[in-house]
């Protein structure tokens, strides 16, 4: 049970800097100030979800059900804030 908690706050916590990373990719991509910089954190992004949802899968299924569950829950947060500011 403590490893679900755990796995789960990863999520949490992965979904946090995955969506807040891809609002920080977007207005420098709006800025023009090219598109090397917002190509790369990208990248990093994708490289650090792969690799904390692969290590949720070490840990076995639940885990990784629920740190993906933690990741579409801050997924979810995203949006709304999204919303708030259009």
């Amino acid at each position: 049970m403590s490893d679900i908690l755990l796995f789960g706050a990863l999520g949490l916590a992965l979904g946090a800097v995955y969506f807040g990373g891809l609002a920080w990719t977007v207005r420098l991509f709006l800025s023009g100030r090219g598109a090397m910089l917002p190509a790369a954190l990208t990248g990093v992004r994708f490289a650090l979800a792969a690799a904390a949802l692969l290590l949720a899968a070490r840990h076995g299924a639940p885990a990784l059900l629920a740190a993906f569950a933690g990741f579409l829950v801050m997924r979810l947060v995203a949006l709304q804030l999204a919303r708030r500011h259009v």
